[in-house]
């Protein structure tokens, strides 16, 4: 399986095929992410405990993992410090399910997924360049069968070559890549 690059026209379609079917989910009455949030605050599913650990888990994680590496001589306190950091990774993890629980109920995250796999169709070949899902019916037996490696191309193909910019940036002044291009 070959996945083709995504042209501008694809793109283009893509953000095409999820605003509309967003506009659509929404005239349907499916929720917004924003309502689905403030009705997760007004239920108390959702509250100020789960935003602290959100925005601050990463620094918290730094912050331990430092410690412990710093902590070598006292075996006991690595202990300690290594308990605190599997807590505080499955506190992460809990928010971080939660959140995508009712993520998922969204407008915006059934758009995502219907405009992300009608662009998978569109790319997805095989080695002669000939499309792999032929017709729906056969892309909704590979969704019966094989949903999660579904999942796994759309990620590929959504994410393929795009970097953030501060990943460019970081990559660009390190010393091995000022090295290449000051050897070549």
């Amino acid at each position: 399986m070959v996945l083709r690059d995504l042209t501008v026209e694809d793109r283009n379609l893509y953000l095409f095929i999820k605003t509309t079917e967003e506009q659509r989910s929404i005239r349907e009455g499916v929720p917004s992410e924003k309502e689905l949030m403030a009705n997760a605050r007004e239920g108390g599913y959702w509250g100020q405990l789960e935003d602290d650990i959100e925005a601050k888990s990463d620094d918290h994680l730094a912050f331990l993992q430092a410690e412990f590496e710093a902590k070598k001589k006292f075996k006991a306190r690595q202990n300690i410090i290594k308990t605190q950091i599997e807590d505080t990774i499955a506190k992460k993890e809990a928010v971080s399910k939660k959140r995508t629980e009712f993520r998922m109920n969204s407008a915006e995250y059934a758009a995502h997924e219907f405009a992300a796999l009608a662009m998978l169709r569109r790319v997805a070949c095989d080695l002669f360049n000939q499309e792999i899902f032929k017709d729906e019916q056969e892309f909704i037996i590979y969704k019966q069968g094989y949903l999660i490696f579904l999942y796994f191309l759309v990620q590929e193909m959504m994410n393929e070559g795009m970097l953030p910019t501060k990943d460019i940036r970081a990559i660009a002044k390190s010393t091995e890549w000022r090295l290449i291009w000051v050897s070549k």
